[in-house]
């Protein structure tokens, strides 16, 4: 995986998670760096990704999610999801918040 990049493996990672825990949607749900936004877009278009989810609880997580807008991605709204942690004693996943952006391919 190292040879595709520290972007694709991210999103390797990222969509296992939002797999597991039954989500339409690649979700996005740790921290983002200011540097790491539009490279993480771009490998996104690179995989064919047209929709993801940005469901992280950092407090600049409305910058991040700006930071995508200028790479090119159009924020369709807000959505629950379920997050990557079960509910205690339980298989059901906890629902989280975030927002849905669409990219253009």
């Amino acid at each position: 995986l190292k040879e595709l990049g520290r972007e694709a493996c991210r999103l390797f990672n990222e969509y296992e998670v939002s797999r597991d825990s039954g989500n339409d949607y690649l979700d996005i749900s740790e921290v983002v760096w200011d540097n790491e936004a539009a490279k993480l877009i771009e490998s996104m278009r690179q995989n064919g990704i047209e929709r993801f989810t940005f469901s992280s609880g950092w407090s600049h997580a409305v910058e991040t999610a700006w930071l995508f807008k200028e790479a090119g991605c159009t924020l369709e709204g807000l959505v629950e999801i379920n997050s990557r942690y079960t509910e205690w004693n339980s298989d059901e996943h906890e629902k989280a918040h975030g927002y849905l952006f669409s990219i253009k391919l």
